[in-house]
């Protein structure tokens, strides 16, 4: 039997985290994914700000796909209509339903940053 979770994202909808609800509104319209996780991880990184985001997205859209088709995907819905990404780094982990179901589906760690002069 094939189990897979519905919509769900970590965004807030108050003033903080604009950059972080803009990429979710974006991939949730776009992708309609079956499942969705975005993680800011500004706070390991020497730019301040939202800066650095990690994706886990889950769609029908990537059946058929290799992995650099999928993360071209999400990169194009993620920068939208005007072709610019509002953040610094997009971490991204674009799966299908079938390997959501096998377990395959996680979010990676992340290596610190040293910053763009170290």
């Amino acid at each position: 039997m094939l189990l897979i979770r519905r919509y769900m994202s970590t965004t807030t909808t108050t003033g903080a985290g604009i950059v972080k609800n803009l990429i979710s509104k974006r991939i949730a319209d776009d992708l309609k994914p079956l499942h969705f996780v975005i993680e800011d991880e500004s706070h390991r990184h020497s730019r301040g700000g939202e800066s650095h985001f990690k994706v886990l997205v889950v769609s029908q859209l990537f059946e058929g796909k290799s992995l650099l088709e999928r993360h071209r995907i999400v990169n194009a819905a993620a920068t939208g209509n005007d072709l610019s990404l509002p953040c610094h780094a997009l971490s991204i982990s674009a799966k299908t339903p079938s390997q959501w179901a096998d377990g395959e589906v996680r979010l990676q760690s992340t290596p610190s940053c040293l910053g763009g002069d170290k």
